[in-house]
C-alpha cells in the first residue's frame, strides 16, 4: 500500500473516532475462523504478488493485480488473480504453464506482499504492519512496542472493514488478557485497524 493510502486510512480513522461514530459496534465477537487468514485471503485488484517460479526461476517476478484483477506473467500473458486465494492462483498458474507446453513440471508459489494491518492510538510504535502470520490482538500490540503510558487497556478497539458499509468495531479487554483472566484469542485479519484509546 502506498504512503498516501496509509495516510488516508489514519485520517479516516481519526474522523470516525473523533466524531464518536467509529463504525458499527458489535456486541459479540466473530466466530472462530477456519484456516490461516493468509491462506484464506482472496486477492483484490491492486494487490502486489510475488510469484516464485521454483524450478523455473525465469518466471519469478513481483506483479500487481490490475483494476480488472489480472496479472501478467511470462509466456502466459494475462491471468485472472482477483477473487482467488494464493493456493487457488498457484494451481491455476501451474496448470496454465503445463497446458502452454512451456514447463512439464511447474510448482510456483505465490505470496501476497501487500497484506497488512494497522495499529494506532496509545502504543509505542503506531503505523502499518506487515501481515506475515496469523496474529492475535494483544500480540499485535506487543509487536507495536506495547501500550503507551496513558493507554486504556480495557477498551482496545478493532475496526474491521466491510465492503460498502461502515466498519465493524470490536472492543477487546486486553487488561483481562494481561492478567491471565482471558485468553488472547481474537484473531486480527488483514486490513484490520487496532486502536488503543487514551484512558482518563
Amino acid at each position: 500500500m502506498s504512503k498516501l493510502a496509509v495516510v488516508a486510512v489514519f485520517v479516516a480513522l481519526g474522523v470516525l473516532l473523533g466524531a464518536g461514530c467509529g463504525g458499527v459496534k458489535s456486541d459479540t465477537l466473530p466466530e472462530p475462523r477456519e484456516g490461516d487468514p493468509i491462506e484464506t485471503y482472496r486477492i483484490v485488484p491492486g494487490d502486489v504478488l510475488n510469484v516464485d517460479g521454483g524450478k523455473n526461476p525465469s518466471v519469478s517476478k513481483d506483479v500487481r493485480a490490475d483494476e480488472q484483477g489480472y496479472i501478467n506473467l511470462l509466456y502466459l500473458g494475462k491471468l485472472k488473480a482477483a477473487g482467488k486465494t494464493k493456493s487457488e492462483l498457484e494451481a491455476d498458474i501451474d496448470q496454465a504453464y503445463k497446458e502452454s507446453g512451456q514447463f512439464t513440471d511447474s510448482q510456483v508459489s505465490v505470496t501476497v506482499l501487500t497484506l497488512s494491518y494497522y495499529v494506532d492510538g496509545q502504543v509505542m510504535r503506531r503505523g502499518q504492519k506487515p501481515y506475515v502470520r496469523e496474529i492475535r490482538v494483544y500480540q499485535a500490540v506487543i509487536d507495536a512496542g506495547g501500550f503507551g503510558m496513558f493507554a486504556n487497556t480495557a477498551k482496545v478497539r478493532v475496526l474491521r472493514p466491510q465492503k460498502g458499509k461502515d466498519p465493524l468495531v470490536y472492543v477487546i479487554n486486553c487488561k483481562r488478557i494481561m492478567t491471565g483472566e482471558d485468553p488472547d484469542s481474537f484473531v486480527v485479519l488483514p486490513n484490520d485497524t487496532i486502536y488503543v484509546p487514551r484512558g482518563y
